[in-house]
């Protein structure tokens, strides 16, 4: 976001090289400079449009829907706006609860412990504004901790990946935004069979009075 102010500037050049062209090389060259600057540009608008209308966060949202059951619960890690809608039975936080993260660190072995004591169902990971460029998740998750999601020592496994869409192959990818808030890759982790699933007081509320 913070370098497209600059992009005005690159295509004021690059305009001025096309005139150039026109002026000094003849028509083929100026033409063809023209093609390759606006069939660039041109990929790059389709390719970040098929993302948009192929949002992973709606893939997401859709996977819950046909997986989760009423009062599960979905945790995630980082900027809440980056999280999949979900229904209104289906309650999401952020991990372990935690209101707002400040940019701490060593926070790895608290958030091991509280997923193997009492971890929710679904673990949402994705990345942010935080994250590194080529980062999965965000700087939220420590890395040990998103290494133990996918091992499975943390009890859970790798139940859904939705990488970023993309029409275009390796070489001609568009370049990266400051961070992926376009269809950013997802991962979503489940807690393995067998490992007790915590389950929130008003869930218990809940289903108590649904068993009287």
């Amino acid at each position: 976001l913070y370098y497209f102010p600059l992009t005005f500037l690159l295509d004021a050049f690059s305009a001025c090289a096309v005139m150039w062209l026109r002026e000094t090389q003849g028509r083929r060259a100026w033409v063809i400079a023209f093609l390759l600057l606006f069939g660039w540009r041109a990929l790059i608008v389709s390719d970040l449009s098929y993302a948009q209308s192929h949002e992973t966060r709606t893939s997401s949202s859709d996977w819950f829907r046909a997986n989760a059951k009423p009062w599960d619960r979905v945790e995630f890690f980082g900027n809440a706006q980056l999280m999949a809608h979900l229904p209104a039975e289906i309650a999401s936080r952020r991990i372990a609860g935690r209101d707002k993260w400040r940019w701490e660190s060593g926070h790895g072995a608290y958030l091991l412990d509280y997923l193997k004591r009492e971890g929710p169902r679904f673990i949402y990971v994705t990345p942010d504004q935080t994250s590194d460029p080529g980062m999965v998740h965000s700087r939220d998750c420590p890395p040990e901790v998103f290494q133990a999601l996918e091992d499975g020592s943390a009890g859970y496994q790798l139940a859904a990946y939705f990488p970023t869409p993309t029409l275009l192959p390796g070489f001609l990818h568009r370049p990266r935004l400051d961070h992926p808030s376009v269809s950013p890759p997802v991962r979503i982790f489940v807690r393995r069979a067998g490992e007790p699933a915590a389950v929130s007081a008003s869930e218990k509320k809940n289903s108590g009075e649904r068993s009287q």
